[in-house]
């Protein structure tokens, strides 16, 4: 594959080189929710509750090098780096609709637009547009976020959000989602994605969290294509490097969290395996080691298998993170490591500060080491 140098792109594409056919499938069920809340909403005697929320985050980034050059090519850049909206209907005890919409880099995009009901006792049912449960950092809002970005793996190979059918559960310590799933643009595209997590322990000062998750996809002679940002967003990515005919494509991932009294480690493992229509194989493989500790020792809130937005004023948090990635085929290899200072000025507000030092290697041989800051302003309401 060409390797060639593009601005800001992440691509997990399903498109073919002759021109698509448009399938109905897809979109009808990213706007299936739409169409049942106009319906029941017109029925008698019916109040829904509805509830509208969002957040915005501001970033300033200083002093960015170019990777390739070491020029530096973003020096005091500020930019809206997301803005969301989200607007969520409970029709009634057991039905509950959620369209979510962004507005990032003046560009609208629906996010999310589904249906779920939760009045069976085995397990619930989401219908349309909905992200995949695949990961522990990539299921997380990006309001919740120890450090500014998440980490190189998970923004790398994770899948996004699709129209399909989801069905989650709990049993005992046992949390588990099942998806089928269908790309946007092509309804002969589909995945089966999993997540299973087990909670050792629920304390009211220390929690244990262990969880696995795949993602079997079938992308039947169609383009997959990947190019990554070093944990940052201002325009410049590591390499596009180019697409893969794929046949289909294989995503494992590992995950761990501890806390205890203000202090979080969380780790993962996650690997991509590409095999085209030659029957060759492309790993992609890379993990992170992240750790946080809130100086007034308070835990976050932890719930299905997830942890939660913390609800707090005045709060100071350390973090760090270490993050690696590696393209086995393409001989590259990048690591990042980033130190962050959060300040919560109170449960709707946080001021954000990441140190990053990246390092890249091609061919084994490093290419470049760069350092950035970058500061954001957060507010949800």
């Amino acid at each position: 594959m060409n390797k060639q140098t593009k601005r800001y792109q992440l691509e997990h594409c399903s498109t073919s080189n002759a021109k698509a056919v448009v399938k109905p499938l897809p979109y009808t069920l990213a706007i299936l929710p739409l169409l049942v809340s106009i319906n029941v909403q017109a029925s008698d005697n019916f109040s829904p509750q509805n509830y509208l929320n969002g957040f915005l985050m501001f970033d300033h980034v200083v002093d960015q090098p170019n990777i390739f050059t070491g020029e530096d090519t973003a020096e005091g850049e500020s930019q809206i780096r997301r803005s969301r909206l989200n607007l969520e209907s409970q029709l009634n005890g057991s039905w509950r609709i959620r369209l979510h919409s962004a507005y990032d880099r003046g560009e609208y995009r629906l996010l999310d637009s589904y249906i779920r009901y939760n009045g069976l006792d085995a397990f619930n049912v989401t219908i349309g547009k909905q992200k995949e449960f695949f990961g522990f950092e990539n299921i997380m809002s990006a309001r919740d976020m120890t450090l500014m970005e998440r980490s190189l793996i998970t923004s790398a190979i994770v899948p996004g959000r699709k129209p399909g059918v989801n069905f989650s559960g709990e049993k005992h310590k046992f949390n588990w989602q099942l998806g089928y799933y269908l790309e946007n643009d092509n309804s002969d595209t589909n995945a089966v994605t999993g997540r299973l997590t087990w909670t050792g322990w629920q304390q009211p000062e220390s929690t244990f969290h262990l969880g696995m998750a795949f993602s079997e996809r079938d992308y039947d002679g169609k383009q997959y294509s990947i190019s990554e940002v070093l944990d940052i967003t201002i325009d410049d990515s590591i390499v596009d490097y180019g697409s893969v005919t794929a046949e289909s494509v294989s995503l494992t991932g590992l995950e761990m969290m501890w806390q205890k009294k203000g202090f979080t480690s969380l780790a993962e493992w996650q690997q991509a395996s590409i095999t085209d229509v030659a029957n060759d194989l492309y790993e992609y493989q890379g993990g992170y080691v992240q750790l946080s500790y809130l100086l007034s020792g308070l835990n976050r809130d932890y719930a299905k298998g997830l942890l939660r937005k913390l609800a707090t004023d005045n709060e100071w948090e350390l973090s760090m993170r270490w993050s690696q990635m590696n393209l086995i085929i393409e001989e590259l290899e990048t690591e990042t490591l980033t130190f962050g200072i959060n300040y919560h000025l109170s449960s709707n507000t946080k001021i954000m500060l990441n140190y990053m030092k990246t390092k890249y290697n091609e061919n084994y041989v490093e290419e470049n080491d760069n350092q950035r800051f970058s500061l954001r302003a957060q507010y949800v309401f």
